[in-house]
């Protein structure tokens, strides 16, 4: 039996479009988790002090917990 030529081309045409789609699907997962990630981290940023010691110049960066969650929230990644 012989193939259609015309069949054999729109079947590896639309074999192609479903591993771009894919592709693409998986790209923009990946986008999704590093702009999540990139979120975390600019909160993490934002909602620290830092304390300095003079007597032995060391600095101590802490956390403040209520603008880490209200910085968390305003971005949507915590409810």
């Amino acid at each position: 039996m012989h193939s259609n030529p015309v069949y054999v081309t729109t079947t590896n045409v639309l074999i192609v479009m479903i591993f771009l789609a894919v592709g693409i699907y998986y790209i923009f997962l990946k986008i999704d988790d590093y702009m999540h990630m990139v979120a975390i981290n600019d909160c993490a940023k934002l909602s620290t002090f830092q304390k300095s010691n003079p007597s032995d110049n060391t600095v101590v960066s802490y956390p403040v917990p209520d603008v880490y969650q209200a910085c968390l929230k305003d971005k949507g990644i915590v409810k």
